[in-house]
This record gives C-alpha cells, sequence and structure tokens, in this order.
C-alpha cells in the first residue's frame, strides 16, 4: 500500500497544469498505471479513482483510456452509483463484439434497471443473453457449449446449453439462461459437479455421486436440489434430458424446493458471472 501510495503523490506533484499535461506516451503514463492497478488490486477505491483520472488527464480521448473509464464505471456500480455507472460509459470508445464491449452490456443492464429507463434495460439485458451464446459456443471457447434448445416460459425466453465450463470449485454442465417476461435482470439455472461435494464423497464408495442443480439471481444463489451422476470420460455428468426435467418447473416460474440459499450484498448484482459466464 505504501508503494500505491509514493506513486500517487508522485504523480500528484509532478503533474503540472491540466493545459499542460504530458503526453500518453510518457514515464508519468507509466507510473499513473501501475498505480492504478496496484490501487485498484488493494481495493483502495480512493486511489485508483486518482490514478484514473489523472490518466485521462494525460491522455485525453485517446484509446488507451478506455480501460480506466471502465475501470471508472466498474467502481460506480459498486458504490452503487448507477447515473455515474452510465456516465463513464457513454465516455468509453469500443468496438462491437470486443472483449470490453461484454462487459459494458451487463453493466448498461445493471446501470439502466437500477434508474429506471426499461426500454434501454431490455437492450442491454438482451445483448447480454446474446453475448452469453456466442462466447460459449464459439469454437475456441473453453466451455465447449453448444445451444441444445431455446422456448419461451411465463417465466420468460429460455436459452438451454451443454457445456464443460470450469469455474474454479464448479463444473458446469448444463445451463439454463432466462430472459424474464418482467422487467428483470437475467437469471440462470446450472447442473453442476462441485469439486468439494465430489472429495467429500470419495471417502465413502457407497454414495452415489450427485450434482447440484443451482439457481443464480441478482438475490442471490439458491440450490433447487441434487441429481444422481454417471461417471464419464469428462467426469462427472447427467444427460440432457434429465437435466431439463430436473429444473423444468424452476424455469417456468412456478414454486419449487430450496435446500439452501445465499444472500446477495445489496448492491450490484450477486454471482453475476454464474447469471452471464463470458458477459459479466
Amino acid at each position: 500500500m505504501q508503494r500505491v501510495i509514493s506513486l500517487v503523490i508522485f504523480i500528484l506533484l509532478s503533474a503540472g497544469p491540466l493545459a499542460h499535461a504530458q503526453s500518453c506516451d510518457s514515464s508519468e503514463m507509466d507510473a499513473s498505471w501501475s498505480a492504478m492497478i496496484e490501487a485498484y488490486q488493494a481495493q483502495d477505491l480512493d486511489l485508483t479513482i486518482i490514478a484514473i483520472d489523472h490518466i485521462i488527464d494525460l491522455c485525453g480521448d485517446d484509446p488507451r483510456t478506455t480501460v480506466p473509464r471502465m475501470m471508472r464505471a466498474d467502481i460506480a456500480m459498486n458504490q452503487n452509483k448507477p447515473e455515474d455507472v452510465l456516465k463513464w460509459l457513454n465516455t468509453v470508445a469500443y468496438e462491437p463484439g470486443g472483449a470490453l464491449t461484454k462487459h459494458m452490456y451487463w453493466l448498461y443492464m445493471m446501470a439502466n434497471y437500477q434508474t429506471g429507463d426499461m426500454e434501454q434495460f431490455r437492450r442491454a439485458r438482451a445483448a447480454v443473453a446474446k453475448t452469453v451464446e456466442i462466447n460459449l459456443t464459439a469454437p475456441d471457447s473453453s466451455a465447449q457449449g453448444h445451444l441444445v434448445e431455446s422456448w419461451d416460459t411465463k417465466a420468460g425466453h429460455v436459452r438451454a446449453f451443454s457445456m464443460n465450463l470450469d469455474q474454479e470449485h464448479f463444473i458446469r454442465r448444463h445451463y439454463f439462461l432466462v430472459e424474464p417476461t418482467e422487467d428483470e435482470p437475467l437469471w440462470s439455472v446450472m447442473i453442476t459437479n462441485s469439486k468439494v461435494v465430489s472429495l467429500m464423497r470419495l471417502d465413502d464408495p457407497q454414495k452415489s455421486p450427485i450434482m447440484a442443480v443451482d439457481v443464480y439471481n441478482c438475490a442471490g444463489h439458491y440450490t433447487a436440489g441434487w441429481l444422481v451422476a454417471e461417471e464419464t470420460e469428462s467426469g462427472l455428468n447427467v444427460s440432457y434430458e434429465t437435466a431439463r426435467k430436473a429444473v423444468d418447473n424452476i424455469v417456468s416460474g412456478d414454486n419449487y424446493e430450496i435446500t439452501s440459499s445465499t444472500e446477495g450484498d445489496g448492491v450490484n448484482c450477486a454471482f453475476p458471472n454464474y447469471i452471464a459466464p463470458y458477459a459479466e
């Protein structure tokens, strides 16, 4: 932390008036960038903002300010300031389909939802859902996903994927993304091979291997049941038909049993990478 503070102080002391700000190609820019990254990793948002603003002062509208501007939008979202999120996103120059574009759609969706601009919210939500589909099913996707089917229910439009998505402690085998009929954010159901649960059951070969039916929305996570799994070449799995049967009542908007739950933090959307992998 002391190094971060020293860097930021150096930047501020060495900086002249904005009218005399140095070029983006300078050691001052390099120091500002290092300060921004280190402060952000240390979760010191005040210092991060100082470094970001100085980079923008140095570089103006240079494309190299895209990442700092996105970080400003991220910070505003974490501070529950949706108007500032939109303000910063509107200053970002981006290319459709680019890596940053995926995250921009997510931020646009949540910020417009919080400000009540439902028309822009729906557009962003549809863009997030389509981005998820494109990235899960891309030929070079590590998730090895494919879209099995899609259909409409009273709860919304459902896209169903079979895949092999590794998310740290979880292997996601089937994924159901729901774009709600109501003006609400996306939510999902995932059929999960939990590495932790699997290890806990190794010492008891009499127990059948199981997979979780995980429901994720912006309020939190809910375990809606367990499925008996089979060992396959790629690890534990169940057939798509078994997965579809297990989630039908959930994605249809009907009541379902909850065996455990984890609430969100009340500021931003809980578990965005489990709701919309590759687009959060």
